[in-house]
């Protein structure tokens, strides 16, 4: 299977998003957390964001 992305972008899409992951929950970001849970993935043409609550 082919690659969708470059691989320079896949990298920085992931690099950013695991960032904002680890802003949002480790240091309480709101900013990140809203980027991440309240519509980042539609600003973002690389990613699709499935959240799901466990209870």
């Amino acid at each position: 299977m082919r690659p969708t992305l470059a691989q320079s972008v896949a990298t920085e899409t992931l690099a950013r998003w695991s960032a904002l992951f680890l802003r949002a929950h480790l240091l309480a970001d709101a900013e990140a957390w809203n980027y991440i849970y309240q519509g980042g993935d539609q600003l973002d043409p690389h990613v699709e964001f499935q959240g799901q609550t466990v209870q």
